[in-house]
């Protein structure tokens, strides 16, 4: 048994009562009744900086999204004739995966409208099918936003320029075709006065840019076609070729396989294999265009000009609208047949169409036909837009030295 002796029972009573007395010293103190100073929020962190073998480490601050900046498309819609277009034409965007009405075109052939950004416009276009009151030029603008989310999505995360590119206005009125402009994102601006398109009537265009003999190809030609078209993607020349054969064997009458063959030809530079097989996808379809066209070029490389302005003239009887190319071949043949006029005529709607500048050339025929109607001043702008569309050209330089010399002409 433990026997505790009065020396150590005291002070081991008096470590067991100090905490109460302090506790009881604690309780009867007067509360402090100040409002305390609120606490000033610790700053955030610094932004974590993983760093990377061999890689300077960026802290990840994101700056809010910019507020995108509207473009603004405006041109001119009319006939074959130069008359303003039939009332109700709407202005559509196709853009491949998606076609949008954008603006109303107004009683002078006017349109404009913006793209992107927040709404400024509250008319809506209307529906074709519904009936629409008197349009002012002054309500010859309208905008749509958007329709589907996913392209609002694209919208906020793609630059504008970069969405619109490849896109093709065109005019869209019942029992009309029209052409189309095409937009590139390197000429787009903030605002862009783009051209003019222009409406036919259905009876105008009676070709067609698929054969109608190709269609009813059996599977097996056209699974040959198939393989063919992928060769040639890959540059297997003569794979292409022996499969573009087998289809023929497959087919006879299979015309785009004719064409192709035809092309291949060409470039291989046998014309006349070329020139068979672009006549016999005449043969199936008469109505089929392309070949044509095919044939306008092949004769121009030969400087057979009288059949190329012959064959060319048929392409553009049958379609007017699809194929701007064939304008400048018309131009090109007439000039060096002579025919002036024509030859003018041709060249002023190449311009028309050319929407993209594929044919900067065209310019230095114009610049020619200027110069022989005593305009010096039209021909000198005329090689000016060809030193513009076509900076780099090989003739160039000579451009520039015969602008400096008052003397246009094709190099």
């Amino acid at each position: 048994m433990l026997i505790l002796r009065p020396s150590r029972l005291i002070p081991l009573l008096l470590l067991l009562l100090l905490p109460v007395a302090l506790f009881a010293q604690q309780s009867s103190a007067p509360k402090d009744t100040t409002p305390s100073t609120p606490s000033v929020p610790a700053a955030p962190a610094a932004p974590r900086v993983v760093p990377q073998p061999g890689i300077f480490a960026v802290p990840d601050f994101r700056l809010p999204p910019r507020e995108i900046q509207p473009i603004f498309l405006a041109g001119t819609v009319m006939r074959e004739d130069g008359s303003p277009p039939p009332f109700g034409t709407i202005i559509e965007l196709d853009c491949g995966s998606s076609k949008t009405r954008e603006a109303s075109v107004g009683p002078n052939g006017y349109f404009a409208f913006q793209y992107g950004g927040a709404q400024r416009f509250s008319s809506i276009v209307p529906d074709a099918s519904e009936g629409t009151g008197h349009i002012n030029d002054e309500d010859a603008i309208y905008w749509n936003p958007l329709r589907s989310s996913s392209d609002s999505r694209i919208e906020t995360t793609t630059p504008l320029y970069i969405r619109l590119s490849g896109c093709d206005l065109k005019a869209q009125i019942a029992g009309y075709r029209s052409s189309s402009l095409t937009l590139n994102a390197t000429n787009l601006t903030r605002v862009n006065t783009l051209g003019t398109i222009i409406v036919y009537p259905l009876e105008r265009v009676r070709g067609t840019v698929v054969s109608a003999a190709s269609l009813m190809a059996p599977k097996k030609a056209k699974e040959k076609m198939k393989r063919a078209r992928k060769a040639l993607e890959k540059g297997k020349d003569g794979e292409c070729e022996a499969l573009l054969r087998e289809a023929i064997a497959e087919y006879g009458d299979y015309g785009e396989a004719w064409l192709e063959l035809g092309k291949l030809q060409q470039q291989r530079k046998r014309y006349p294999e070329a020139r068979e097989a672009f006549g016999r996808a005449l043969a199936g379809d008469a109505l089929y265009v392309p070949p044509y066209v095919a044939l306008g070029w092949l004769n121009a490389l030969e400087q057979r000009w009288e059949e190329a302005a012959d064959v060319i003239e048929k392409a553009l009887d049958l379609d007017p609208v699809s194929f701007p190319e064939a304008y400048y071949l018309s131009a090109l043949a007439h000039y060096n047949l002579g025919d002036y006029d024509q030859a003018g005529k041709r060249a002023e709607q190449t311009v028309l169409r050319d929407s993209t500048h594929q044919f900067p050339k065209i310019h230095l025929i114009r610049a020619n036909l200027f110069s022989l109607r005593r305009d010096p001043a039209a021909a000198d702008e005329a090689m000016r837009l060809y030193l513009r569309h076509a900076p780099d050209a090989p003739e160039a330089e000579q451009v520039r030295a015969r602008l400096e010399n008052g003397r246009p002409g094709i190099p």
